[in-house]
């Protein structure tokens, strides 16, 4: 299944896709680039890592702060390969897991 991020709404869970569920407010940039590529990339200049929630409406929270003129929310699995738990930030806002770099591929976007 190709990841198409919808604007306010999150695609369904892909079957075979076994692990946590996350969910990443993002730009429009930054939702095409997933659309294009399939997966989670860092832009040039940008963060060494991506934040991700733990629920959609955390990521509606994040998303209405950082982007006011408009955002998507792209659910995703974090593959059993990498531990979510060493990722998660309760301190961070009302909570987040910051996956580095290394960790993006395991992270799948649908």
């Amino acid at each position: 299944m190709n990841p198409l991020p919808i604007e306010g709404k999150v695609m369904t869970t892909v079957k075979g896709h076994d692990g946590k569920i996350v969910f990443r407010a993002v730009d429009k940039v930054e939702a095409n680039i997933i659309k294009n590529t399939g997966q989670f990339s860092l832009q040039e200049g940008g963060l060494e890592s991506k934040y991700f929630a733990e629920s959609i409406q955390d990521a509606h929270w994040y998303g209405e702060r950082l982007y006011p003129n408009g955002y998507s929310v792209v659910q995703a699995t974090v593959r059993e390969a990498i531990n979510p738990v060493q990722y998660w930030y309760p301190s961070i806002d009302i909570g987040a897991y910051v996956f580095p770099k290394e960790t993006l591929p395991y992270i799948i976007p649908h």
